[in-house]
């Protein structure tokens, strides 16, 4: 009864200014003070629990439209969902929140889950309270980690179901976040595992981990995919994003993108204004074009060579160093599908493209054929060398088009040649 008017006096502040008191009684009463509160929340859940279950199903009305904040009086308290915003509090909090999670709390909060799958009043405002709650427990990096396996089985999930269920935008950008926050801590701990462990221990831990993350994203990610790029912004470049990561740690494969059948649909942002593109859109073209499952012939029918390098274009010209490699990365995938007659160090596309006729509109490189050769003398080796490559690559790909297009830009030649 008294942690609403707890929190509605700012004590909580005050608790947190007083741990850097050096008074031992004072330290002595603050640890005290926080284990009591800590100690009656499992209860507080329980309650709540049981509440949700008598609470009358179907029409989403607010039950907490008088205590969306935690200043209720007594008397207005006749269940305990009305202290479900106190908890949030406590977990806003770093010195609650250091001791309040726990196995059994997250037990608590995972059944929560569960029991949202079925409407009752003041549904919408719980669910919003227990999204806040997981969000701050999901961006501490030791709280996924060390309960991982509550994190892996059953938040990501009822996550992703509730993405499928909710009707609201925010809303459903708020799961999609949560879980983007929750995965990335589990993928950027593969990465960091990766670079420092030993050799036979890593493989055994990591394996475990990369499967169940595998599991993870093509149960209850993967499938999702259609909707989420459709979705409203921020949502699409989101699961870009993590798509990107997914494939970047082979967590995912290729052979898992072309399953979705949206090929054409990765390259769709070429035809859009470039001026609201994205890193990640990029990167997935780039994955796609260089994958020797994708078929060229496949490539082939999108026309897109074109808009590619308008694209270079357009990064150049506006001095994008982000986006400058990737870009350039792609055209060398598609100038690599081009049949020519020396080999080079990728037999295994180059077979591919001799079969299948190469990138028919190949040639419309050639327009840009001066800033290729600009590039050749940019001051980022990997930048000049990529440009090198792609130059050389269109002289075997479009022979003829290309002496001409060199031809006319013989002062830009010069240059690169001194």
């Amino acid at each position: 009864r008294w942690l609403p008017s707890f929190c509605n006096a700012k004590l909580l502040s005050s608790v947190e200014r007083l741990t850097k008191e050096k008074d031992p009684y004072i330290q002595q009463c603050v640890e005290a003070l926080v284990e009591t509160v800590v100690g009656i929340v499992p209860g507080i859940l329980d309650s709540i629990s049981i509440d949700i279950q008598h609470q009358p199903t179907g029409k989403r009305t607010s039950s907490l439209t008088n205590h969306g904040t935690p200043h209720a009086g007594r008397s207005h308290i006749k269940s305990s969902l009305p202290l479900f915003p106190v908890v949030l509090y406590l977990f806003n909090n770093p010195i609650f929140r250091q001791k309040i999670v726990s196995e059994q709390i997250l037990l608590q909060l995972a059944g929560f889950m569960n029991q949202l799958k079925t409407s009752f009043q003041g549904h919408d405002e719980f669910l919003l309270t227990l999204l806040r709650i997981i969000e701050i427990v999901g961006q501490q990096s030791c709280g996924p980690l060390q309960f991982q396996g509550i994190f892996l089985s059953q938040f990501l999930p009822s996550l992703a179901v509730l993405y499928r269920k909710i009707s609201g935008g925010d809303m459903r950008f708020l799961c999609l976040k949560i879980f983007f926050d929750i995965l990335v801590v589990f993928l950027d701990d593969i990465s960091d595992f990766s670079s420092t462990e030993k050799e036979g221990f890593r493989n055994n831990i990591q394996a475990a981990r990369m499967a169940e993350l595998s599991h993870i994203a093509r149960q209850h990610f993967l499938p999702s995919y259609t909707s989420l790029i459709e979705d409203e912004d921020p949502i699409p470049m989101y699961a870009q994003k993590l798509l990107v990561m997914l494939l970047d740690i082979k967590c995912i494969g290729i052979t898992d993108i072309i399953h979705l059948k949206l090929l054409s649909q990765f390259f769709d942002f070429l035809w859009e204004d470039l001026s609201s593109i994205n890193l990640y859109s990029v990167r997935l073209c780039l994955f796609l074009a260089s994958a020797v499952e994708v078929e060229t012939k496949a490539l082939s029918e999108l026309r897109v060579v074109g808009r590619i390098g308008e694209l270079l274009n357009f990064v150049h010209t506006r001095g994008m160093g982000d986006f400058l490699d990737p870009v350039l990365s792609l055209c060398r995938s598609f100038l690599m599908r081009s049949p020519r007659k020396n080999s080079s160090a990728y037999p295994e596309v180059e077979s591919k493209a001799e079969k299948s006729g190469g990138i028919p509109d190949i040639q419309e490189f050639c327009r840009y054929i001066s800033m290729f050769m600009g590039l050749c003398t940019d001051q980022e080796s990997h930048i000049s060398e990529t440009a090198a490559e792609c130059l050389v690559l269109l002289v075997k790909a479009a022979p003829r088009e290309t002496a001409c297009m060199i031809i006319s830009h013989l002062s830009v030649f010069t240059n690169v040649l001194e």
